[in-house]
């Protein structure tokens, strides 16, 4: 249902920008791409995916330096 997911959407981005005011690490960014491509807005799906996708390539990288460091002790 279109409109259910348009809800869903906009609750998403709700949380998403009080995330980002309370300077929060959730990444949001890979739900709202599915959710715009479920709506068809591909556009912003793919926007989302790309910083989602960013932002989970730089967690992993620190945390790989992090294990590194803690085995190397």
């Amino acid at each position: 249902n279109k409109e259910l997911i348009d809800n869903i959407l906009s609750f998403v981005l709700k949380l998403k920008e009080q995330e980002e005011a309370e300077d929060g690490s959730t990444n949001y960014y890979n739900l709202l791409s599915r959710l715009y491509t479920l709506v068809g807005d591909k556009d912003n799906a793919d926007k989302y995916k790309k910083i989602g996708d960013a932002i989970e390539k730089e967690r992993m990288e620190r945390y790989e330096a992090l294990f590194k460091a803690i085995q190397s002790n």
